[in-house]
């Protein structure tokens, strides 16, 4: 059995457009533009309704989804969605997308899915009308009695390289809408509750405080003029007629639920995004569909946490003298930059998307930040040999069982940030800061530790070298961090510290840019490093560390779209 592979039930949705190769023989640049926004609000649609983006393969869409109801009503938003972008298109010139759902046990191998029933979700895409959804009878057996959906009966249905038949279903969307599409402003709020999931308090205490941060949000809405329309999961959707009420009402949502957040400990906190879009709605049985509710579901999961987004129509609505203040986010984007969002705790530091909005309490074991050192003076090397020993003291750290050490990526998006600030936001209690000035062949690093509970510096020292015994100093400075904090190593602990022995000055050099390049997190920057990483391979056959660090690189850029390998 290979790594990463496993067994496991999920619900599978399967998309493809019909006939598009005939749209592209008529229009191949636009029907190309019309199908990658198509794919884009799929893509939004997917994520808001707790669904996983597989893969994509030309003009099909592969997602799989937790639970069967959510993929049947993404693949009606879906419907609705492109059915409202088609509108007022010349025939010709719509785009249409059959859709297939199945539910069983898949393959789950490096992030793709495999199996049988993969295959028969796809089978019964083909068995969809244009603009229709097909399901199997295990789909519509699980949702039959939860959504106000009806199915009509296709009977048991002969498809390829299926050897059984395949029970089938259509789905009837004919819903009654309350209106034509009227135009409507749309507040969808998504819960962010990474500290109550990551925490450890039973299913039905996280329940409770979800259903209570859902409440303040739901009478809120209420509250200032809104009304809300259900909605799956724990995500709130509601539509006004005003735009600056619905913006007042984010406002007041996110104060209400961060007041009720501040009696809770860490763990138990619940936060929200909010999004607000102004377009054509359609409201039903099911819920919200149209192209406003698809652009809110894309604002909200690109906002950050307790963040109030705004797309240009909504931002273009608010008058200069009412005291809410919208400042542009980039990409049609706007973000509401009151007090309250400045003032939040990171408000101003570029922390990774997965540690946004922790709530972290601090953990039993001593816990450590190493901050990005500083280079002093005028050598252009000197931010790279900076990163370099950083990253030297982080390595020879990072083997230490009885130490709990922030993640070196998340460490460098602190840059700049005070120590006494960095700790909180990352749940660590101390902070390892330094400098780094070069002249010659000398190297000079001070070094601070602060504990950022009591604001008190724990220790500092100075550190001149010779650049050929910089890597020495990885474990001077290691062993002072370890005595400091008190941490009881096991045995043979120190013994198997990672040390690099990069003696050869070039390929030393070579290894500290390319780390420096490989942080700036960019596609260029990225192939960068590896071309100097490739080159230390060479230079010193012997370590790992060239050719760890090009696969690195490798693993970066497929998984970041920096790649077409």
């Amino acid at each position: 059995m290979t790594e990463g592979y496993a067994r496991r039930l999920t619900a599978i949705l399967y998309t493809d457009v019909v006939d598009y190769s005939l749209l592209t023989a008529h229009d191949e640049e636009g029907t190309h533009r019309r199908l990658s926004d198509a794919l884009d609000a799929i893509a939004s649609m997917v994520t808001a309704l707790r669904g996983r983006v597989v893969h994509y393969a030309g003009d099909a869409v592969l997602a799989e989804f937790a639970a069967v109801s959510d993929a049947v009503m993404c693949a009606l938003l879906i419907q609705r969605s492109i059915a409202e972008r088609n509108k007022d298109l010349p025939e010709e010139r719509h785009l249409r997308f059959r859709i297939g759902i199945n539910c069983g046990e898949v393959i789950d191998d490096r992030s793709d899915i495999y199996g049988d029933e993969v295959n028969i979700a796809a089978r019964l895409e083909s068995l969809a009308e244009p603009g229709g959804v097909c399901v199997s009878e295990a789909v519509r057996s699980a949702v039959a009695k939860r959504l106000s959906v009806s199915f009509d009966d296709l009977g048991l249905c002969e498809v390829k390289n299926i050897p059984e038949p395949v029970h089938a279903w259509r789905i009837d969307d004919a819903r009654e809408a309350d209106d034509g599409g009227r135009e409507a402003v749309v507040l969808l709020a998504h819960v962010r509750a990474y500290g109550l999931l990551m925490g450890d308090v039973g299913e039905g205490q996280t329940r409770a405080l979800l259903d209570r941060a859902r409440e303040l949000v739901v009478s809120t809405v209420e509250d200032h003029g809104g009304r809300v329309v259900t909605y799956p999961g724990d995500v709130v959707s509601a539509v006004f007629d005003d735009p600056v009420r619905c913006v007042e009402c984010a406002r007041a949502a996110r104060t209400a639920v961060a007041r009720a957040n501040e009696a809770l400990q860490p763990e138990e906190r619940v936060h929200y995004r909010f999004a607000i879009t102004l377009g054509a709605v359609v409201e039903g049985r099911d819920g919200l569909s149209g192209d406003a509710v698809a652009r809110a579901a894309r604002l909200a999961t690109g906002a950050g946490t307790d963040d109030v987004r705004l797309d240009d129509a909504v931002a273009s609505r608010i008058p200069a003298e009412t005291e809410l203040e919208i400042a542009d986010a980039g990409s049609d984007e706007h973000v509401l930059a009151d007090e309250e969002s400045r003032g939040r705790p990171g408000a101003d530091v570029n922390l990774p998307p997965q540690m946004q909005g922790l709530d972290l309490p601090l953990p039993d074991e001593p816990s450590i930040t190493l901050l990005p050192f500083t280079c002093l003076g005028d050598d252009p090397q000197g931010a790279a040999l900076a990163d370099g020993i950083r990253l030297d003291i982080q390595n020879a750290l990072v083997r230490t069982s009885s130490l709990m050490l922030v993640a070196a990526g998340t460490a460098q998006a602190m840059r700049g940030v005070e120590g006494e600030k960095a700790g909180p936001l990352v749940g660590t209690r101390y902070v390892l800061e330094g400098t780094v000035r070069r002249a010659g062949d000398r190297v000079r690093v001070n070094v601070e530790l602060t504990d950022t509970v009591s604001s008190s510096l724990v220790w500092s020292e100075s550190y001149d070298r010779i650049l050929d015994d910089a890597f020495m100093l990885q474990d001077e400075i290691a062993e002072r961090v370890v005595t400091a904090l008190d941490v009881k190593l096991s045995s043979g602990e120190q013994a198997r510290i990672w040390r690099k022995c990069l003696t050869d000055p070039k390929a030393r050099d070579r290894f500290y840019e390319g780390m420096h390049r490989f942080f700036q997190m960019s596609a260029e920057s990225n192939a960068a490093a590896r071309a100097l990483f490739e080159r230390v391979a060479d230079a010193v056959p012997d370590s790992p560390l060239g050719p760890t660090w090009v696969a690195m690189c490798h693993w970066f850029a497929a998984t970041r779209g920096w790649s077409d390998d």
